[in-house]
């Protein structure tokens, strides 16, 4: 298939009726909120986080937080931030893609959210420029080029598409510089999803870590040479850094020859 037939589709064939689902998380996180007591909520939290990955925003985030979003294309994602960070909270939204950037950009300014801030940029484990693989049908399928992990949305690109991704070249940095370039001296809840380097951005970040108190990190890309799912690794690193970690259940594949997506990671400081 050509890919001048090829319509780009926001997000990715992993996430429908994102709108939807927002407003029933905001309503699953009210009636938490009237949880007697911090424990049971957080318990509560972490039941609901472990079988419901795309939920740790309506969870984690609360009312003058600091985030950082490293990885999206959805102008829904900022929405769902923007309002439970609430005026007094501030988010820095961190995006490799100019397509994206802009159009996340444009909704912002016409929303009036003023307590989020965009930087075009790539998270990675260096800075300078580095290869985009650009998908030709999903903007939320694009990814860094790292030969060390393989993720299914490189498959699907084929299958719905008839060949591999486009190839761009975008400016790439550390979290610890980006955050340090944007006055950011501590998160309160950091998500990256970037389908695939999730593990490298972490490895490469010890000073924001250290500062860092809640994560939801993209976990199902496997490594090339031994197959695992980089989950286990992320899991690893961030109960080292003296984080308690949950993996969230299996989900499936749209590959039908990939089996399961592992779970992606949640972890918090206690």
């Amino acid at each position: 298939m050509s890919s001048s037939k090829i319509q780009m589709e926001i997000a990715n064939p992993y996430r429908k009726n994102e709108g939807l689902r927002g407003y029933g998380f905001e309503l699953l996180r009210f009636f938490r909120s009237l949880l007697p007591n911090r424990t049971t909520r957080r318990w509560v939290g972490e039941f609901m986080l472990r079988f419901k990955q795309n939920i740790p925003r309506e969870l984690m985030i609360y009312p003058g937080y600091i985030v950082v979003q490293i990885g999206t294309p959805q102008t829904e994602t900022l929405r769902r931030i923007s309002r439970n960070i609430g005026p007094t909270g501030r988010a820095l939204i961190v995006e490799a893609d100019e397509t994206n950037i802009k159009r996340l950009q444009a909704w912002a300014v016409s929303q009036g959210c003023s307590n989020l801030k965009l930087v075009h940029r790539a998270a990675a484990d260096r800075k300078g420029e580095m290869t985009f693989l650009v998908s030709k049908k999903w903007s939320g399928n694009h990814r860094l080029l790292d030969e060390t992990v393989e993720n299914d949305n490189d498959r699907l690109e084929i299958e719905a598409t008839g060949s591999g991704y486009l190839q761009a070249t975008v400016m790439a940095d550390t979290v610890d510089s980006i955050c340090t370039e944007n006055a950011i001296d501590s998160i309160d809840y950091l998500e990256i999803a970037i389908n695939g380097s999730e593990f490298s951005v972490l490895s490469a970040m010890p000073k924001m870590l250290r500062k860092t108190n809640s994560l939801f990190v993209k976990g199902h890309s496997r490594d090339k040479q031994t197959g695992q799912p980089i989950c286990h690794a992320i899991k690893n690193l961030l109960e080292q850094n003296g984080f308690k970690t949950r993996l969230t259940r299996t989900s499936k594949s749209h590959v039908t020859d990939w089996g399961l997506r592992e779970g992606d990671v949640y972890a918090w400081r206690t």
